[in-house]
């Protein structure tokens, strides 16, 4: 393991003024006031609170580089709209020795009544281009990242997720604009161990094998984030609507693709007219439902890499929601029911791929079993959950 950055505190709170005066810490602003010969007033209090987060900054930050560590280190911004009333800190933070600062983004954990947990709901059709366009526009948003004095800064989210939503669009749409803002890392919070999976759910659940659909769009996400420059254009008009040359998301058609020379990635089924098209010379494909490149109707998600003469593919199970995944009644009773048992026709149509030039085996563990191929030109055969090699 490695660490990258340092952080000095996670999300951290001020003092307003109304809030200070009842606290011990009062006196010394009042003793601070009196040297300076002000008066007891809120612009007095945001003088004092900028010069005490701008020295309790630098002296961490000088302290964490006392012990040797060369890492960036960051301070955290916590979340939108935080900066309002707080301009004076933000100037501090502006003005820091830290070379980093950090945010988070949870697209609907406003929008639900408090607590939130106490009033779930399903957010996975509600549409979030306003939320990003403001994210995007308004200075009390994000926008303040790439003010002048914090474009001296890099950027990185510190925690992210698609809040109560299960769409195979929306942590496309996320990594765009994290990287329109100069985001250089984003961690996602947080990720269903398998073990505990299929008994989870509530505002915060990513699976692999529980949430597949959302579980694509996840790993198309990250193909975005990292094939997208800094800075890029962001298009505030349509910010959950894209189609280029290599990605597509939609909130209309609840999908996303990302598709290159050598990877095609879907988060659903694909039309066979659909943009981006798969290109030729793919070697690694990772898919929820068909595609042009693949036909299966299975509930889990599958994955195909190709080196040389050999084929992997892995075929998650298939996932049955026994209840709402967005309710919290967790870790007590089953909410996805994983299937292994049930057979899919998996079908794949690669050029230079056919069943007669191939041979097909299921591998689990050490041993490998032969499976027949379909009498056909393409690769087709029945497929269980697990692993399998095709050796041309």
């Amino acid at each position: 393991s490695a660490i990258a950055l340092w952080e000095i505190a996670n999300e951290p709170i001020y003092y307003s003024y109304e809030e200070v005066r009842d606290t011990s810490y009062y006196p010394e602003f009042l003793s601070w006031s009196k040297q300076l010969d002000l008066e007891d007033t809120q612009d007095s209090y945001f003088q004092y609170r900028h010069n005490m987060v701008l020295d309790y900054i630098n002296t961490m930050y000088d302290a964490i580089r006392d012990t040797g560590a060369v890492q960036p280190i960051v301070w955290n911004c916590n979340w939108h709209r935080m900066i309002r009333g707080r301009e004076d800190v933000f100037d501090a933070i502006a003005e820091s020795k830290v070379e980093v600062v950090s945010f988070c983004n949870y697209p609907g954990q406003s929008i639900l009544k408090k607590p939130y947990y106490r009033n779930p709901e399903d957010l996975s059709r509600h549409e979030f281009s306003s939320f990003l366009r403001d994210s995007y526009e308004q200075e009390d948003w994000y926008r303040w990242a790439v003010r002048p004095d914090f474009m001296k800064k890099a950027k990185v989210v510190y925690e992210f997720e698609t809040f109560y939503n299960y769409s195979g669009y929306l942590y496309p749409a996320q990594a765009e604009f994290f990287r329109a803002m100069g985001v250089q890392t984003a961690t996602m919070w947080h990720y269903s161990m398998p073990d505990y999976a299929p008994y989870r759910n509530g505002s915060h659940h990513l699976s692999l094998t529980s949430t597949p659909h959302k579980a694509a769009a996840f790993a198309i996400a990250g193909e975005v984030f990292r094939s997208t420059p800094l800075y890029s254009d962001f298009d505030p008009g349509s910010p959950v609507e894209k189609v280029s040359d290599n990605i597509m998301y939609s909130y209309e058609k609840n999908l996303s693709i990302y598709s290159t020379d050598e990877v095609y990635m879907h988060s659903g089924p694909v039309p066979s007219d659909e943009l981006p098209e798969p290109k030729d010379g793919i070697t690694k494909i990772l898919g929820y439902g068909s595609s042009p490149l693949v036909e299966y109707d299975g509930k889990g998600i599958y994955s195909i890499n190709i080196s040389g003469d050999e084929m992997t593919i892995s075929i998650q199970p298939d996932a049955h929601h026994l209840k709402p995944l967005w309710e919290k009644d967790f870790l007590v009773d089953p909410v996805t029911r994983l299937d292994h048992q049930t057979i899919h026709i998996f079908e794949l149509e690669l050029d230079g791929w056919g069943s007669q030039a191939c041979k097909l085996y299921r591998v689990e563990g050490n041993n490998m079993q032969e499976v027949p191929l379909m009498n056909l030109p393409l690769i087709k055969f029945e497929a269980l959950p697990g692993d399998y090699l095709i050796i041309r």
